[in-house]
């Protein structure tokens, strides 16, 4: 067998591997509990502010957590309202009473995950193909040791 051969035999059962573990590391569900409400997309930064209050959900963290899960689902006609839900996933905390799960593999990635401005977030939102009708959009936050949101993710579902 040549040499390029075996490179490339080697290199596939690599790249076997690396995607059989990726997808075995990587969650395809989570399940998520929070604050929830019916929210104009004005009101979204009122409910951030809620959330950081909610000493109830804070409480039960085992650790600092890594990440923060924002939902989107149930737009309005016109998309300026929604069910808006922040939460961690249920296993960074030491109880819950609701959650919410997440099929994580419905979604198509939108912005990949990075320090993104507010306009950068707010522009990626433009970019979604309205005429599919969007089912719902997830952002994940990742935090930076004191909880500030420090990188950003944007997926979106349709229906």
């Amino acid at each position: 067998m040549s040499l390029s051969k075996s490179l490339l035999i080697g290199l596939a059962a690599f790249w076997s591997l690396y995607t059989t573990a990726a997808a075995a590391t990587s969650p395809t569900k989570i399940t998520l509990s929070g604050i929830e409400k019916r929210a104009t997309m004005t009101q979204v930064p009122e409910l951030w502010l809620d959330f950081e209050k909610a000493n109830y959900l804070h409480s039960t963290l085992k650790n600092t957590p890594q990440k923060v899960y924002v939902v989107y689902k149930a737009f309005s006609k016109d998309y300026q309202q929604a069910d808006v839900y922040i939460g961690y996933d249920v296993r960074d905390l030491t109880r819950y009473k609701h959650s919410k799960s997440i099929e994580l593999n419905q979604f198509n990635q939108v912005l990949a995950q990075g320090k993104h401005t507010t306009k950068q977030l707010s522009d990626a939102w433009k970019t979604f193909d309205y005429r599919k009708q969007v089912e719902a959009v997830l952002e994940i936050h990742t935090l930076a040791s004191l909880g500030r949101k420090e990188q950003v993710e944007l997926l979106v579902q349709y229906k």
